[in-house]
């Protein structure tokens, strides 16, 4: 299992603001499996900015990619407000970095696939 890429990515801006995404996943195998759960911690210009830890039971296909919905409830508090804000509005690019793992079952078999992808994004409402 590979991360690919993080893709539309957007703000959610409400009293608990959130972060949503689709993760593009490819799976190099030619058998199909179950993705289980996502645990990542997300930083966002070297400070953690929150958590993602979603179970689920999506159909993973052999030998092609697939996108999952992600979500992360922000922690706003660690940047300063004004300073997230004023970024966001003047589309201030970010340095995203995800450390993390999923985790997968092939056959009734668990896997744990380790996730460290770093990205450059400019965040849209």
């Amino acid at each position: 299992m590979v991360l690919r890429r993080i893709k539309d990515v957007v703000v959610d801006a409400t009293s608990e603001p959130r972060l949503k995404a689709q993760a593009v996943l490819y799976n190099p195998n030619k058998h199909h499996g179950k993705l289980k759960r996502i645990k990542m911690d997300i930083f966002v210009n070297g400070k953690k900015a929150g958590t993602i830890d979603q179970k689920l039971n999506i159909t993973i296909p052999g030998k092609d990619e697939f996108s999952v919905p992600l979500e992360v409830k922000l922690a706003i508090k660690e940047f300063g407000f004004l300073d997230t804000l004023l970024g966001v509005f003047g589309g201030k690019k970010f340095d995203v970095h995800y450390v993390g793992s999923i985790r997968v079952s092939y056959h009734g078999l668990p896997v744990r696939v380790p996730i460290d992808y770093k990205d450059k994004i400019s965040v849209k409402f």
